[in-house]
């Protein structure tokens, strides 16, 4: 599966972030359509490539996949983390590109050592979309 999120605002000024998930390991159900009811919850860890700014890294997460029936029929497939995975910050250059931005940066490494690592170098991510059947 590949799937795409962009944030708010202009492309360049919010790009659009990839996740190819590859992998799906430690499952709590192997089969699906073995189980019965309109939902059918399946736990998982995923694995896969998230690429931003044009840097791509290798992320596994826990993940909750929620198929969604209508008798046999799969409607949907919702996923969603269960826990953030972390990304480092300037691995994938996210760092502020304007004159007041910059500004706060340096204030806010200048502090730093103040606030004994309370700014932190990494941001957690958090995935959740709905695949819908054709």
């Amino acid at each position: 599966m590949v799937g795409t999120a962009s944030g708010q605002g202009a492309e360049e000024e919010q790009p659009t972030a990839e996740i190819k998930m590859l992998k799906l390991d430690n499952l709590s159900a192997t089969d699906v359509t073995k189980m019965t009811g309109p939902e059918r919850k399946v736990t998982a860890t995923v694995s896969g490539d998230f690429r931003l700014h044009g840097r791509k890294a290798t992320e596994s997460a826990k993940v909750e996949l929620d198929f969604k029936y209508t008798g046999d029929k799969l409607d949907a497939v919702a996923v969603k983390t269960l826990e953030p995975f972390v990304i480092p910050l300037e691995q994938f250059e996210i760092h502020p590109r304007d004159a007041a931005g910059k500004l706060v940066k340096s204030l806010s490494e200048a502090l730093s050592s103040n606030l004994k690592g309370k700014v932190s170098k990494d941001a957690p991510v958090v995935i959740s979309f709905v695949a819908r059947a054709k």
